[in-house]
């Protein structure tokens, strides 16, 4: 399944796999031409702000995950985070993005059926949303819940193999998924409008919480910043706005550089 989709400049064209390339023109629409991206003269931190008004589900995903990922350590941000994320239409875009990429051929294991899929899916949501929403006061980043990326093995990782595309070139969410509510980020009330607002982990650190939540559910709130492994080849999922399709055997995941919380 789908979550956090692994972006990288130009992945897909240095592994030269058709099957990535397929998929994230059918469900990157905006974001994978070219022309568009010339014309609008974007810059790296303008890619993900500009997919805004995406009809596209893995587009609003994206989207989405660039405003709301925490820019700063402290329980403020994680709780603006949570809220961003767990009150708008995030899941429900993670729900459509999934459905594209099964739409398309994506199944992880060709054998897999619709059902188990959808089933797989639904469960994945359920727990991660779970552990980032039911949380109170949230005590680690978003980003904290999803795997570590290495870059350099998604280079290496074998194509994707893909099973019939029930829409072969078509891009119509229609097709594939019914929303049920807008897919839009959440509101940031209260004391989490006070969370910090402009983006400096530009040095890749990967943030976790000194301690966990005792029994009570009152963690302990100070965090402490721990380099990711093999420094300028792994990155942390979920972390940033603008950037390009990377691919992996299992899924396609995000990391997003240098995007600033509206």
């Amino acid at each position: 399944m789908i979550i956090g989709t692994c972006y990288l400049p130009g992945a897909d064209a240095i592994t030269n796999d058709p099957a990535s390339q397929y998929l994230e023109k059918m469900c990157y629409p905006n974001l994978s031409n070219a022309t568009r991206g010339t014309s609008l003269q974007l810059s790296t931190n303008e890619i993900a702000a500009s997919l805004a008004r995406s009809s596209f589900p893995c587009e609003q995903e994206m989207y989405i995950e660039a405003v709301c990922t925490a820019n700063g350590t402290t329980p403020i941000d994680f709780l603006a985070e949570q809220e961003c994320l767990c009150t708008g239409g995030y899941w429900e875009a993670v729900r459509g993005c999934n459905a594209c990429n099964y739409a398309h051929g994506y199944r992880g294991s060709p054998s897999i059926s619709a059902a188990a899929f959808e089933h797989s899916t639904a469960s994945y949501v359920s727990s991660i949303s779970a552990a980032e929403c039911h949380v109170s006061p949230p005590y680690q980043p978003f980003s904290n819940l999803l795997p570590t990326v290495n870059i350099t093995s998604l280079y290496d990782s074998p194509s994707i193999t893909l099973a019939s595309d029930r829409f072969p070139n078509n891009t119509a969410v229609s097709k594939y998924f019914t929303a049920t509510r807008s897919m839009t980020p959440g509101n940031i009330s209260g004391s989490a409008t006070a969370r910090l607002t402009s983006w400096t982990n530009y040095s890749g650190l990967r943030y976790t919480p000194t301690s966990t939540p005792d029994t009570t559910g009152s963690p302990s709130t100070s965090t402490s910043a721990t380099s990711i492994s093999a420094a300028g080849s792994s990155a942390t999922n979920g972390a940033r706005a603008g950037a390009v399709m990377a691919r992996s055997g299992r899924c396609l995941l995000a990391v997003m550089l240098g995007f600033t919380v509206l």
